[in-house]
């Protein structure tokens, strides 16, 4: 090729480049371009871009040039392509500015280079730091190629809502694998709208039937009850009564809020079978509350030593049995009441005199569990009172 007029940057040319600037010909200028990005020849490829016009140099040859430089993992050319691009007038509008922002932000990913990333992000940056849907989809690929370096970077990133962005980062992978799930779950944060994303992918996993997805959701803080039963009520309405069965032994706590979803249920579809079965879940669910319930009430600490059980009677009164550790006695009391008046009985029986042993180990290791006197009860153990003698 002969030029009537000296192109940009000849004089930086080398006699050897010079030689071959003169041989390039607009059909094969994207190769030309390829292999200066491949060799790394920053002096040839400034030169290419800087003449583009002349050369006949599209977007398109600069967007090739650019991914090109990404997958070699060259920095140099591709800094050099972006600079040299940009004082050329190429990629200057941003809706396509951020088009190919993208590309090659999923190029650096996929090869997971992340000093090219930090190149592309720095030259795509605006002045204004409004999050915006290039953000979004910025979150897309970094989570799809599971890209933990980027992620960091924007959990690092002054001023960020990190609720938001950890609810993005979960709503980005709910539509991909498990791995993708774990991947996001790494940056879950202590806010409101981090614990709404985990609820929402909650009610997603029960709907779908995931107990691994539930687990991992439960695991990280999801609340299995919020919203009266939201949860439950996806595994229902679903049909994923083995998902329904796993929540309940999770912790779901269907006397509270089963009624609700039965009316629910009804009001959907009142010849739904579920609803039966939902019916009778919940009446279980009502019992097994109100026996825990008493149950806690049958016992307490009448002292650091001294546990407490109490048993109602058929006759509406109370049997009440103390374990003393500290004096290694039992002491038994029965208030029943009449019309008339309260009539009460009271009995005291050494430990050594108890042939039931094991009502003695038991009483020993309530007592413990509800933060008695350990040191009473291992010296009772051993036969030691630890009443203060007069």
């Amino acid at each position: 090729m002969f030029f009537l007029r000296k192109p940009k940057g000849w004089d930086n040319l080398s006699e050897a480049d010079k030689a071959w600037a003169r041989k390039l010909e607009k059909e094969n200028i994207s190769s030309h371009l390829e292999k200066c990005v491949s060799n790394n020849h920053a002096t040839c490829l400034r030169f290419l871009i800087e003449n583009g016009s002349r050369f006949r140099l599209g977007e398109e040859d600069i967007k090739m040039a650019l991914l090109s430089a990404i997958r070699h993992q060259s920095i140099n050319s591709l800094k050099i392509i972006l600079s040299a691009a940009g004082k050329e007038g190429y990629l200057k509008e941003w809706r396509s500015r951020e088009s190919l922002a993208l590309e090659m932000l999923e190029a650096a990913a996929e090869i997971k280079s992340k000093e090219a990333w930090d190149v592309v992000q720095e030259w795509n940056a605006r002045p204004d730091t409004a999050y915006r849907p290039y953000d979004w989809q910025i979150i897309k690929i970094i989570v799809r190629l599971k890209f933990d370096p980027a992620l960091r970077d924007m959990f690092d990133r002054d001023g960020v809502n990190k609720g938001s962005l950890f609810a993005d980062a979960l709503g980005a992978a709910s539509g991909q694998s498990t791995e993708h799930i774990k991947f996001a779950l790494q940056y879950v944060v202590d806010s409101h709208a981090a614990q709404k994303a985990l609820s929402s992918a909650l009610d997603r996993a029960a709907a779908d039937g995931s107990k691994e997805r539930v687990d991992l959701f439960l695991a990280k803080g999801a609340a299995i009850d919020h919203d009266n039963g939201e949860a439950l009520w996806q595994a229902i309405y679903n049909s994923r009564f083995e998902m329904v069965d796993h929540l309940l032994s999770k912790g779901a706590d269907l006397a509270a809020y089963g009624h609700l979803l039965v009316t629910r249920l009804r009001e959907k579809n009142p010849q739904l079978p579920a609803i039966d079965y939902l019916d009778r879940l919940y009446q279980k669910a009502v019992e097994q509350k109100e026996k825990r319930r008493l149950q806690e009430e049958r016992f307490s600490l009448a002292g650091p030593e001294t546990l407490a059980e109490t048993l109602p009677l058929p006759s509406g009164g109370t049997l009440t049995l103390l374990f003393n550790f500290a004096t290694r006695q039992q002491i038994i009391m029965v208030q029943e009441k009449s019309l008339s008046k309260e009539l009460s009985s009271f009995q005291v029986i050494n430990f050594a005199d108890i042939e039931n042993h094991d009502a003695i180990e038991r009483a020993a290791q309530k007592l413990i569990e509800l933060g008695g006197d350990a040191k009473a009860v291992t010296a009772s153990r051993r036969g030691k009172s630890t009443f203060p003698k007069n």
